[in-house]
């Protein structure tokens, strides 16, 4: 099954290490999708992970400053990167991670380490496993993204909430308000920040 992972210590990619205890917070949109429509909709005709990851991934070193990681991740118009070291995937930073940890200590963007923000341990999943088993990692860790490694703990893709609530929205016909926001589809209606 799934695992979280500091991957670049030799270690087996597929054992299980540092699982973190679920938060008892209030449902997030994750909570949401997956516990009102995912599992139950996606069962009849799985989809796995490989099958809709994006294997386009944003990748930065992780002794790059912040800023230079935020320029890189609007070049490519990207919410996330993967942190490396020596083409090992170590870590997640995302704008999140720019606005609680650098921005609101109010720290200086240039000085500041991707390392130092990183979130860590990664949780991982493989591509042959289920679009369900995401979303069921994604809920009980809180998280919107997991990393992708390959059987032979390979840097594959990122799997976001917003690529299973596409997957589940085309399944639907697109049908199901909630979840075609969820996937970010775009309305015919138009809107102010399209």
């Amino acid at each position: 099954m799934t695992r979280i992972s500091a991957l670049g210590s030799g270690d087996d990619p597929k054992a299980d290490r540092g699982r973190k205890s679920p938060s008892a917070e209030a449902p997030t949109p994750i909570d949401i999708l997956t516990t009102a429509h995912f599992s139950s909709a996606m069962a009849e005709g799985e989809e796995t992970v490989g099958k809709i990851m994006d294997t386009k991934v944003n990748v930065v070193n992780m002794d790059m400053n912040v800023k230079d990681c935020a320029k890189a991740m609007a070049k490519n118009k990207a919410g996330y990167a993967v942190v490396v070291r020596s083409g090992t995937a170590m870590g997640i930073v995302t704008e999140r991670d720019f606005v609680q940890k650098v921005i609101a200590d109010n720290l200086n963007p240039a000085k500041v380490l991707i390392r130092d923000i990183m979130s860590t341990p990664l949780i991982t999943i493989t591509p042959s496993e289920t679009t369900v088993d995401a979303a069921k990692l994604m809920s009980e860790y809180k998280v919107r993204r997991l990393v992708v490694i390959d059987e032979q703990g390979n840097l594959a893709g990122v799997v976001a909430a917003t690529d299973l609530a596409r997957t589940l929205a085309e399944k639907k016909g697109f049908s199901d308000a909630t979840l075609n926001a969820i996937a970010r589809l775009e309305s015919p209606i138009g809107g102010p920040y399209q």
